[in-house]
């Protein structure tokens, strides 16, 4: 009986993972090289673009692009991404003890925008329909990964891949990370987060965005959504704690309660009343990073990208962009390669890993050390926050360099 013999394809370069990272290393590497470029995610077999969102029929995965990664990417891929994103003008953050309070708003400094917020399942599925026929997707999960010599060999259904460049951007359960036994350092505590769409109802900006530093060391963020005229006025909630067993027992309507209560005492707005339009989702925060340190050695022509190379915490909501850049970065470094031919892939992957860690540092260090002062019981060490919040708030010079921090 005749055994089937595996298709044997090679490529310049193999991507693993199609979500909106991965998707967009494709399109980058596309674009600027002539290399043959295999893209490698089942979930290319179902791509469904919805140009308008029912945002009240399942709790759906938002982020705030940052002023310059959104407009390098229309600039890159030549598109207008603006009818798939809201622009966040105005930013109020809150401590709940003391009514620590500032604002940040974009207008006010002339900018356009500090932020634009976009669903991302629809904004990868947008990517998707970018795709252009020189990208191979092949719609199978990655069984088996093996390196030799200056190699990569993957056996994806009855497909046999290799390459001399991976890239892994398959999440932060990457299974080729899983596959190669590569060790990842998780940061700072474990915690969860509580997500869905809220309708709202009372005087409530439709275009700012709200975040609220509790007593119990969580933090509550809400962000406004594209939608149509027609639609209510439906916000984005991401809540994340350090322990939340007191709320994985209670019911929608419990919950709706508790976030009632709470939005009412720290913002003074007892008019405003929020309902669950989607049934909550809970999901573990996985804080890591990848060990990179030895992996051009061991790996060369091996990267990783997005939360398959680190995950942060989502209160600066900067998880999406740090994915983003490295692919824009990766896909630049990857070009002068094939264009230079002057250094080889170890210094590449070196030189790549070492400068993307920099950044991933600094950012991983800014939020843990900003989330976990509102986690000391201390109410003397509050009190003062809530001051500095409030002195912050009347220093018009120091907003407007955080505003083009982050907006720039």
């Amino acid at each position: 009986m005749n055994k089937s013999v595996p298709l044997i394809r090679e490529f310049d370069a193999v991507i693993v993972g199609s979500g909106a990272v991965g998707t967009l290393m494709a399109l980058l590497l596309s674009k600027n090289t002539n290399l043959n470029i295999a893209l490698v995610d089942p979930a290319l077999k179902n791509n469904n673009f919805e140009k308008e969102i029912d945002w009240t029929s399942h709790s759906r995965r938002v982020s705030a692009l940052n002023y310059t990664i959104f407009h390098k990417l229309q600039k890159e891929l030549n598109v207008d991404l603006t009818d798939l994103v809201e622009p966040m003008k105005t930013m109020e953050v809150y401590t709940s003890e003391c009514g620590g309070h500032f604002e940040l708003n974009a207008e006010e400094y002339r900018k356009e925008a500090m932020a634009y917020v976009a669903d991302n399942t629809q904004l990868t599925a947008f990517l998707r329909t970018l795709l252009p026929s020189n990208v191979n997707c092949i719609h199978d999960a990655v069984d088996q990964v093996s390196h030799v010599k200056n190699t990569y060999e993957l056996q994806c259904g009855q497909t046999a891949i290799k390459a001399s460049i991976l890239i892994g951007a398959d999440g932060a359960r990457s299974t080729l990370r899983e596959k190669l036994a590569l060790k990842i350092t998780h940061v700072g505590s474990p915690a969860e987060a509580l997500g869905g769409q809220l309708e709202v109802s009372g005087a409530f900006g439709a275009d700012i965005a709200r975040q609220w530093f509790l007593s119990d060391g969580s933090v509550l963020g809400l962000l406004p959504i594209k939608r149509t005229k027609e639609q209510k006025h439906i916000m984005s909630m991401v809540w994340s704690q350090p322990n939340m067993q007191h709320l994985n027992k209670s019911s929608p309507d419990i919950l709706e309660q508790k976030l009632n209560e709470l939005v009412s005492q720290v913002s003074m707005q007892s008019d405003v009343k929020f309902n669950f339009a989607t049934e909550p989702k809970r999901w573990p925060l996985r804080r890591a990073k990848l060990q990179t340190k030895f992996l051009a050695e061991s790996f060369p022509g091996l990267f990783f990208i997005g939360d398959a190379a680190h995950t942060i915490h989502p209160l600066a909501g900067q998880g999406m962009n740090l994915g983003l850049d490295d692919a824009l970065m990766l896909s630049e470094k990857l070009c002068e390669f094939f264009e230079l031919n002057t250094v080889s892939l170890k210094n590449l992957s070196h030189r790549y890993h070492a400068q993307r860690a920099f950044s991933v540092n600094n950012m991983m260090t800014i939020c843990e050390s900003f989330k976990s002062c509102f986690e000391k019981k201390s109410w003397v060490f509050k009190g003062v926050m809530a001051f500095a919040f409030k002195q912050f708030d009347k220093h018009t010079i120091i907003k407007r360099k955080i505003v083009e921090m982050m907006s720039y």
